[in-house]
């Protein structure tokens, strides 16, 4: 009888599988594929299930690449650090507080499978995401950040025992010889509460290595040192930071005579320092001691400069060298790389194109900046049906010479094993998807492919009785759909359904049928073997021939194909079983059709899952901003600050600050929200203060992604919308309004119809890589008089990132915030008896047009008379608006000076005139 719905279910090969039970299962009589037993106890699609830490679990077998599910084979205790941190308030009059913190921390080991394999692939953490290292990996940064405290031993025979774990957790911790395992040191386990996650991991038996041969962006010197003597301390110029590219190289080179020389060196940005090292050299002046390191930083037109602390005899060069090309770093490894990063040397550009760094730099070789070639991941290997057959006989101990695969020549693109089960009943399964058969004869064990040439016709006069009809199912057994679930490698293994559907005029279709295996597929081969499968259930469903040879036919075997021609008709039918008795052989035959083994379908693509959100921290991007307070409710000593991330995952940042060059800083606030920031893509020129600017555009390149600058409307304009600022790398700022805002695609905006030198900033010429903040989400932080005059020393810090990756700007604190405006308009008069009067129009900071508002800090006006030969006169501070002086006893000309005084900045800006 045919059915109309198959479910091969099952589980594992176990650890040993008698001859016997074998030659069992796979002698004599052979069952069909889809008309087989009503259970096959084999392998599942769900083959691993889920993680356990069950002790004498089966180990999985796997073959090709495939995926399995973990089991915990050791774990430590969970050991709790305890650290401070300290966090400011956001915003304005924030206030620092200081909270302990716990986190928990644990090692464990997972099995994965039996070894020796060689690799894993991807890695699944409570079913997220979290390592891919397969070509065009989309989790590049997080696989290494992951992958950090991460080893994985790959199972061989000869694996010793992880040294760390012997040393500091257990001094008997075993090898796990022949299992292929991972471990994971002092993994963060604090938002778990201590526990271990669930684990998934796709497993390569084999696997080939993608090499890929980058293109080379040549370097530029921006600055070089090379020098020999005596020296004690020396820094390079330091060199402003400006496009293209967004890496520099900073290279040490030292032919040392001293005898162990002990130098430090550094790195700095923006005067603070982000790398350092402390080395002693050899005393061989023909050794040369090189040292690298790669720094990532926008080119804002910081500062970079390399220097050395301590006594040095020698020759020795120093030199900076910038891209050529609009090229970033690839990765996340920080603002800084050094030599042994895998991703030193390796840029990206914004389509994402590979290239390398520089790797024919004659003057450093051998030593290189970018490698020449880069390994771009791996690809898992598929293995042959017929090594797995083999592997299974080998399994359970039955000679090579007692079976022959040789015509299982399909590519399986991975299977695992990981069950209780028998070697007969793993490979039954596989018949189900490959369509072969197996039966035993010359005391061998044979497996034949099926839709081979018939091998004979049989007719009436071979017959030793006329048979009796064939036994044609019902037609309900004409499946009009045949459902197939398989496993999906880039949907994360996930159990997708392939359909074939068949309609006949001549037949009644109906119903639906369903059938799973245990082998990845690609869309294509699902498709194909679900229609496979399809037309064979239709063929077999016409039923079964029983018929009678004589015993000269005993050369036949189970899987033939014979011919059957009665009633002047020609059946294709198969072999099925044999029975011989009294010299007559029974033969049980079904129904076959060549073509029923052979598909060109094309399948439907199935949607890769969305990739987990990045878990990059990623560098900080920041601005200080010293300039004029933004409105009176920030009529204070201030400035303002704004940080940004790149990545997708940033979380935020901490603002710190130092007094004293950056020996020691203070955390001032935390932020949490991405401003709109980005960076100046095309040099501007300067324009006039008073006139709005029709000329120039203004091209801004967002640092991230979603982020967008709308136009607005003329009202808003001319009621100071759109504002923002364009900051260099020494802090100087200008306040600039945009009416039109253009989106030119990939985060690139163009912004005219300007305002320019608002907030009494001044209008000036602003070169590319300046650094663009909108104003309205630059945060307010206090500031103290004493500082003013002082070089504040800035670092911003990624949340969760230490704290000397974050980059360090300086500024000379001015307190802007509070320095009031020039008058306008100053006019002088002096009459016959040299009395001098004067009148000016003030400038409020706060306030309209129409209704301009004063600083509550304004303290009235200094006028300063001189005639350049006796001292100056200096009136005493007043609030009005006009002035008389009798300046007879003063020469001519005379030039008077008016200076707006503010309380905590003292005298601002003079407006002089001459009279």
């Amino acid at each position: 009888m045919g059915r109309t719905a198959w479910t091969f279910a099952g589980a594992v090969v176990g650890y040993y599988f008698g001859v016997p039970q074998l030659g069992a299962a796979v002698g004599g009589a052979i069952g069909g594929a889809v008309e087989g037993p009503t259970r096959v106890q084999g392998p599942t699609i769900n083959e691993t299930g889920v993680q356990t830490s069950q002790e004498g679990a089966p180990r999985a077998i796997v073959y090709g690449t495939a995926h399995v599910t973990g089991n915990i084979i050791y774990t430590s205790q969970v050991f709790r650090f305890y650290y401070d941190v300290e966090n400011g308030g956001e915003g304005k009059g924030g206030g620092g507080t200081v909270q302990q913190q716990t986190m928990l921390l644990r090692t464990f080991a997972i099995r994965i499978c039996e070894g020796p394999i060689a690799g894993v692939l991807r890695v699944w953490e409570d079913n997220k995401l979290v390592y891919d290292v397969r070509p065009g990996s989309g989790v590049v940064g997080q696989s290494q950040q992951w992958a950090a405290g991460t080893i994985f031993y790959l199972g061989t025979e000869d694996q010793l025992p992880d040294v760390l774990s012997t040393l500091v957790i257990n001094p008997d911790m075993p090898a796990y010889r022949g299992t292929a395992y991972m471990l994971r040191s002092n993994a963060d386990l604090t938002d778990r509460r201590g526990s271990i996650p669930q684990y998934r991991f796709e497993v390569a038996q084999s696997v080939t290595e993608n090499i890929v041969e980058l293109p080379v962006v040549e370097p530029r010197m921006v600055e070089l040192i090379t020098a020999g003597g005596v020296f004690n301390d020396y820094e390079l110029v330091p060199y402003a930071m400006d496009s293209p590219g967004s890496c520099w190289l900073v290279y040490f080179d030292f032919n040392s005579v001293d005898v162990g020389t002990t130098l430090t060196l550094y790195v700095k940005v923006a005067g603070g320092v982000v790398w350092s090292r402390a080395i002693v050299l050899p005393p061989h002046f023909a050794n040369r001691n090189i040292y690298m390191v790669q720094i990532n930083h926008v080119p804002d037109g910081s500062t970079i400069t390399g220097g050395f602390e301590g006594h040095y005899e020698g020759q020795f060069a120093i030199n900076t060298r910038g891209l050529t090309e609009d090229y970033m770093a690839r990765g996340d490894g920080g603002p800084v790389y050094e030599s042994d990063n895998p991703n030193f040397g390796v840029l990206v550009n914004s389509d994402g194109d590979l290239a390398s760094a520089g790797h024919d730099l004659a003057f450093t070789s051998p030593y290189v900046w970018g490698p020449e070639f880069l390994e771009e991941g791996l690809t898992g290997d598929t293995i042959s049906l017929s090594e797995i057959v083999a592997d299974i006989h080998a399994r359970c101990r039955i000679p090579a010479d007692k079976f022959d695969v040789t015509e299982l020549d399909d590519a399986v693109t991975g299977l695992v094993l990981a069950g209780d089960y028998s070697g007969a009943d793993a490979i039954n399964t596989l018949r189900v998807p490959y369509f072969f058969d197996k039966c035993e004869h010359d005391k061998k064990l044979h497996y034949v492919k099926r839709g081979a040439a018939v091998a004979y016709t049989v007719t009436v006069d071979d017959l030793v009785e006329e048979p009796d009809d064939s036994m044609r199912n019902q037609a309900s057994e004409y499946a009009k759909k045949l459902h197939l679930f398989y496993q999906h490698a880039n949907s994360g293994y996930a159990a997708v359904k392939a359909t074939s559907a068949r309609s006949s005029p001549d037949a009644r279709v109906t119903g639906e049928a369903t059938i799973s295996v245990p082998v990845v597929l690609s869309e294509d081969q699902a498709a194909q073997t679900a229609a496979k499968l399809h037309k064979l259930s239709w063929t077999e469903a016409e039923g079964e021939i029983t018929i009678a040879l004589p015993e000269s036919f005993l050369w036949l075997t189970p899987s033939d194909v014979l011919g059957v021609n009665l009633h002047g008709r020609v059946n294709r039918t198969r072999v099925e079983s044999m029975n011989y008795a009294a010299g007559v052989i029974q033969l049980t035959l079904k129904h076959d059709r060549q073509s029923a083994y052979t598909s060109e379908l094309t399948g439907v693509p199935v949607a890769p899952p969305s990739l987990p959100p990045s878990n990059i921290v990623g560098a900080t991007t920041f601005a200080v901003l010293d300039i004029s307070a933004r409105s009176d409710s920030e009529d204070d000593l201030h400035y303002l600050v704004a940080g940004t991330g790149a990545e997708p995952g940033w979380p935020g940042w901490q603002y710190q600050r130092s007094l004293d060059a950056g020996a020691n800083y203070t955390a001032v606030a935390n932020y949490t929200r991405a401003p709109v920031m980005g960076v100046l893509v095309d040099a501007v020129p300067t324009a006039a203060e008073c006139f709005t600017d029709t000329t120039n555009t203004v091209r801004i390149q967002l640092y991230r992604d979603g982020q967008s600058i709308d136009s607005i409307t003329d009202a808003q304009f001319l009621s100071e919308g759109g504002a923002f600022v364009l900051v260099d790398a020494a802090g100087v700022c200008e306040v600039l309004q945009y009416l039109d805002a253009d989106d030119e695609g990939d985060g690139v905006f163009a912004l005219t119809t300007l305002h320019r030198g608002q907030l009494n900033s001044g209008a000036r010429a602003h070169a590319s890589g300046e650094t663009f903040v909108m104003f309205r989400d630059a945060s307010h932080v206090d500031a103290q008089s004493a500082w003013i005059g002082q070089i504040l020393t800035s670092r911003g810090v990624s949340l969760g990132a230490a704290a000397e990756t974050g980059a360090v700007k300086t500024l000379a604190y001015a307190g802007m915030s509070q320095v009031e405006w020039s008058v306008d308009f100053l006019t002088l008069a002096r009459d016959g008896s040299d009395v001098i009067t004067g009148s000016f129009i003030p400038r409020y900071r706060f306030g309209s047009d129409a209704n301009p508002l004063n600083s509550v800090n304004a303290r009235g006006y200094r006028i300063t008379l001189d005639d350049g030969v006796l001292p100056a006169v200096v009136l005493s501070d007043q609030a009005t608006t006009t002035f008389t002086y009798d300046a007879s006893a003063l020469g001519a000309p005379l030039t008077v000076s008016v200076q707006p005084i503010n309380r905590i900045t003292g005298a601002g800006p003079a407006t002089s005139g001459s009279i």
